[in-house]
């Protein structure tokens, strides 16, 4: 799946990807913290991440930034996508979906201009 496919989905209305996640935090750039299970979701509103028992952890706005950062395979893990503020960095690493955090990569900077372009 392309850019241009992607894009498509998210004019469309059809982008939406959610999949249970490992939590980690980031906290000023010193440690790493492993603070459980959850839920990331990320479709036309953004991402929502939530804990364990459902309760919300983070939301980010698609124009909150142009885009995210995502690794693979990070330290012998799994892929991982990282979203926060500059106060906290979530790494969330889906559990089921595969291949997922370059299309949510895409998805983040089409959702963007879209949102800019005011064409959704």
């Amino acid at each position: 799946m392309g850019r241009s496919c992607v894009r498509e989905d998210l004019i469309k209305g059809e982008y939406c990807t959610e999949d249970e996640v490992k939590i980690y935090t980031l906290v000023n750039s010193k440690a790493l913290y492993d603070i459980g299970n959850g839920r990331l979701k990320h479709d036309q509103d953004g991402f929502v991440l939530y804990g364990e028992k459902g309760e919300l952890i983070h939301e980010q706005k698609p124009l909150f930034s142009y885009s995210i950062n995502a690794d693979f395979f990070w330290y012998e893990i799994g892929d991982v996508v990282y979203i926060g503020n500059s106060e906290i960095t979530y790494c969330c690493v889906p559990q089921n979906l595969r291949n997922v955090v370059a299309k949510m990569r895409l998805a983040t900077e089409e959702l963007y201009k879209l949102k800019k372009e005011e064409k959704i």
